[in-house]
């Protein structure tokens, strides 16, 4: 058997498909309420971040103003300016945190059904059996995916063997070259990429060939 790199799925719309923020928010619906949690939390991150960035525009008019004002006190000129200096780069630091924040918790609330449906492609037995035998065939893929059981549009599904795509929008490419990947299945390390179309998580994971020798000689094989 030869391992294989990475089988990875995608549920990122490809750039090239622009859609708008309501049909992105309808696939990610069913999401919502499996990652309450941290959808919660990233909205608190996303209200925090707002509430600082607008702030830092606020807090600069004071510090000009400051600067501009007369006064007897020669400790009011550093101590007021220096105070307000230190409190703008604390807005801004909390606003680029609190942004951070909120992607990192968003971006985990898919990741767990990229996942299940990458580790549903690498562990089929038959799209294993398929690489063995040195075929594409994108339609075991698309079945591995449905069978992971999580949201999916086979309408938007992209599939890529070597970095090369077979299929597009759930229909084989038009731009499909049999001889190219024909060419790329002969290698020992394959890269299966697949991009559901749907949000935004990412997974990667990795797994083998199954071949008729692996069967035979398990099949055969007595404690």
């Amino acid at each position: 058997m030869h391992p294989h790199p990475p089988a990875t799925a995608r549920d990122a719309a490809p750039a090239t498909e622009p859609r708008s923020d309501w049909q992105t928010l309808q696939r990610l619906l069913p999401y919502f309420w499996a990652y309450r949690v941290r959808m919660a939390l990233a909205l608190v991150f996303l209200i925090a971040a707002k509430v600082a960035s607008v702030s830092v525009p606020l807090l600069l008019k004071r510090l000009v103003d400051a600067l501009n004002i007369a006064t007897t006190d020669p400790r009011a000129l550093l101590v007021v300016p220096l105070g307000l200096l230190l409190g703008y780069a604390g807005l801004r630091l909390a606003m680029t945190l609190f942004t951070e924040l909120r992607e990192i918790v968003f971006s985990r609330a898919t990741f767990g059904a990229a996942k299940r449906v990458a580790l549903s492609i690498a562990n089929s037995p038959l799209v294993k059996t398929a690489i063995a035998g040195e075929d594409a065939n994108w339609g075991r893929v698309v079945m591995a995916v449905g069978k992971a059981g999580e949201q999916a549009d086979r309408d938007r599904l992209a599939i890529w063997f070597g970095g090369v795509r077979v299929a597009h929008r759930g229909l084989r490419d038009n731009g499909y070259d049999e001889a190219a990947v024909s060419e790329i299945m002969k290698r020992d390390e394959i890269a299966l990429r697949v991009d559901l179309g749907i949000g935004l998580g990412s997974a990667k994971v990795w797994t083998c060939d199954l071949t008729k020798e692996y069967v035979a000689i398990n099949g055969d094989y007595r404690s």
